[in-house]
C-alpha cells in the first residue's frame, strides 16, 4: 500500500489531477459508496490530496 500512498501524492501535485478530483468526488462517491474496496481507493485518493494541499 505505500506504493499507491506515494503514486497518489504524486499524481495530487498536479493542478490538473486536484481539479479532476474536486469536480469527480462527490459523483464518484454517489455511484460507488457501499463498494468496500472502492470505498478503500477512494479514502486514500482523498487522504493523497488532503496531504498535498498547500500549507
Amino acid at each position: 500500500m505505500p506504493e499507491l500512498r506515494n503514486a497518489l501524492r504524486f499524481l495530487m501535485t498536479s493542478p490538473d489531477m486536484r481539479a479532476f478530483r474536486s469536480r469527480s468526488r462527490q459523483p464518484r462517491v454517489t455511484i460507488t459508496e457501499g463498494d468496500g474496496p472502492e470505498d478503500t481507493f477512494s479514502a486514500e485518493v482523498d487522504a493523497a490530496y488532503t496531504d498535498t494541499i498547500a500549507p
